[in-house]
């Protein structure tokens, strides 16, 4: 064994006694180092390590992080109790099975990640970890967690998605500096009313937790920023949510809800709101005090009008109305001028207004799955339109004010009774894709072949025998028939 002492090193080598070095090594890499002993050396920045079998380490400190990561170990290694200084310490993704008490001795950790290895448990030594901000739990099989783990008092981010844990740990509520709580995939049922005492907590996630209750006190989380509840089985939000007045972010997808309370009215901050796949019937009109609303989905419910007051969201820039039953389009959105993206798709409208060339700033406009027979004049208004989407409806003409929206890239138009596409298309010198399968076309006009920015025609499902020697000679453009 070579004996290498005192020197500044870029990289690392096995079989070898290295004694007050200082390394300096590539963090993207992942070192193979084995039966090598470091005495008195220091590591400077981010260091991972794949092997290190037969390898001790005697007074060494690490300025970053410690990585094991994907290092397929059973256990934690030893030495690594001895690495006293050690602040980072990342194990993820190896086959642990349990934390010895050992883990005591690392008292100035500050990040710890053991994420997916097969914990089942946690040692309550871990609680010696007092100066610990993040912990990193997720992808393991946990059931439960020590009460002692309330001494964490330092803890700002806990990770405990996709376990298997029946109810939010108790010491968790305990910790009053608390602000990243990761739950999701778990089996809990219920959001305890000690919940409430997290009142630092800025990021809440339960994604795909059997939810049954939310306790009214979530109201006391008046630090939160982000609350994801998506695909619960919620039925409904308590009234305590209007009480989040710093809520930027609010999902709700995929529960059974059926009603909004009226308090939501009061998120001030909120810019995102997400409750697709639900059971609305209605909105209420406290929406439109949410002046900072920028994000809206409500697709996938039974909403068969909005109210008047929706007008009112002002900042709105996305809206996804797609899946429900409206027959007649809501004009409340013609007056939503900063809106940029609109899906009114898979519902039963039969009719556009004027007032929809109103829409300015629209760049993505999606009608599909309608009973549209044609489109009023006005939508030749839409300069800024890259995206448009009448495919799926009762059209026998093409509208021709569609070829006026010289910024369009996208245009989908199948599966409607189109016997022909007009020449006029050729002035749409952006468009990238035209989607015209399944109608009753005979022929593509020639001029469409001559778009420099075209690269694919999809045309399938058409009595189309031939086309132009045009299309061919595009050596840019894709014809599907």
């Amino acid at each position: 064994m070579q004996t290498i002492k005192k020197k500044s090193l870029q990289d690392v080598k096995s079989n070898t006694r290295y004694q007050g070095c200082s390394f300096y090594l590539n963090r993207k890499k992942r070192y193979k180092v084995e039966n090598t002993i470091f005495d008195n050396c220091s590591f400077r920045g981010d260091i991972v390590f794949r092997s290190l079998k037969g390898t001790e380490f005697h007074n060494c400190g690490f300025s970053g992080k410690l990585g094991l990561r994907l290092a397929n170990i059973e256990k934690i290694p030893e030495y690594v109790f001895s690495l006293k200084d050690l602040q980072y310490l990342d194990l993820s993704g190896n086959h642990i099975t349990e934390i010895p008490p050992q883990i005591s001795n690392l008292t100035l950790l500050k990040e710890m990640d053991l994420s997916r290895n097969r914990l089942t448990s946690l040692t309550a030594d871990i609680a010696h970890a007092k100066y610990l901000t993040t912990l990193h739990l997720h992808k393991n099989q946990l059931r439960s967690l020590p009460l002692e783990m309330k001494e964490l008092q330092n803890l700002s981010h806990i990770s405990l998605g996709q376990n298997s844990l029946t109810t939010i740990p108790l010491c968790i509520t305990e910790l009053k500096n608390l602000e990243n709580l990761n739950l999701i995939e778990n089996q809990i049922t219920e959001i305890p009313p000690q919940i409430g005492q997290l009142v630092n907590l800025r990021y809440l996630s339960a994604i795909r937790c059997p939810l049954q209750q939310i306790s009214s006190q979530i109201g006391q989380l008046v630090n939160l920023r982000c609350l994801n509840l998506t695909e619960c089985e919620l039925q409904g939000i308590p009234d305590e949510i209007g009480q989040l007045v710093k809520l930027g972010r609010l999902h709700i997808d995929f529960n059974r809800i059926t009603q909004l309370p009226a308090t939501i009215g009061n998120l001030q901050n909120l810019f995102e709101l997400t409750c697709s796949s639900n059971r609305l019937t209605s909105i209420p009109p406290t929406i439109a005090h949410l002046s900072e609303l920028t994000h809206l989905s409500f697709n996938n419910n039974q909403l068969q009008s909005l109210p008047v007051e929706f007008a009112q969201c002002k900042k709105l820039v996305k809206l996804n109305l797609g899946g429900n039953r409206f027959s007649v389009f809501p004009v409340e959105i013609a007056y939503l001028y900063t809106l940029q993206e609109l899906s009114c798709s898979h519902n039963d409208l039969s009719f556009l207004p004027p007032e929809v060339g109103q829409l300015t700033n629209l760049t993505k406009l999606s009608l599909a799955h309608n009973n549209l027979q044609t489109l009023p004049q006005e939508i030749a208004h839409l300069h800024k339109l890259e995206d448009i989407s009448i495919a799926n409806n009762n059209i026998t003409e093409f509208p021709t004010q569609i070829t006026q929206l010289r910024n369009l890239q996208s245009l989908g138009c199948s599966h409607n009774k189109l016997s022909s596409l007009p020449t006029e298309l050729a002035k749409l010198k952006n468009l990238n894709y035209l989607y015209c399968a399944h109608n009753e076309l005979t022929t593509i006009p020639v001029e469409i072949a001559k778009l420099c920015q075209l690269t694919y025609i999809y045309a399938c499902g058409n009595p189309i025998e031939s086309l132009p020697q045009e299309f061919t000679q595009n050596k840019k453009l894709y014809v599907s028939r």
